[in-house]
């Protein structure tokens, strides 16, 4: 009886060591095309290489939901960070260089480099900003996204994400 008790007690003590050790998924991925700030330097920009290029997801689950109510700073910084470092003014990445020009009424295409498939999704939104020196607020994109055509949703699932 003293055995099956202690294996009892193993496996459930096991058991809670590996319930205590699963994280909620961080999606990996990068944008490609256009080469985002934090992967320009792939594309042979001189730039800071971000070596961390495919962890944009705002500080991981956690800290983008429980700590800052769903926010999420907008180059995928956590929202909470006093300097963002993919942000204009003061982000190491944020250099003000152009990777890409488009012109008016161009469809422009978008490769996005998936490293490790955790279902999401990628969202994507415009606003004019005509200043290197400083990124538009999220209001400025909320406030512009219903003036911008998109051929499919503006929402790009990862394959698994639709179940």
């Amino acid at each position: 009886m003293m055995k099956h008790q202690i294996r009892s007690y193993s496996l459930i003590k096991i058991f809670t060591i590996l319930t205590a050790m699963v994280s909620l998924a961080n999606g990996h991925g990068r944008l490609r095309d256009p080469p985002s700030r934090s992967s320009a330097w792939r594309d042979g920009f001189k730039v800071p290489p971000d070596y961390n290029d495919t962890e944009g997801f705002c500080g991981g689950y956690e800290r983008q939901w429980l700590v800052n109510k769903g926010k999420c700073g907008v180059c995928g910084d956590p929202f909470d960070e006093i300097i963002k470092p993919h942000e204009a003014p003061g982000g190491a990445f944020a250099t003000g260089t152009i990777t890409r020009t488009y012109t008016e009424g161009q469809v422009i295409p978008v490769k996005i480099d998936i490293t490790a498939l955790h279902k999401g999704y990628y969202e994507f939104k415009l606003c004019p900003n005509n200043n290197v020196r400083q990124d538009p607020s999220q209001e400025c994109f909320n406030r512009f996204e219903p003036y911008f055509k998109l051929r499919e949703l503006n929402k790009i699932f990862t394959e698994l994400s639709r179940d």
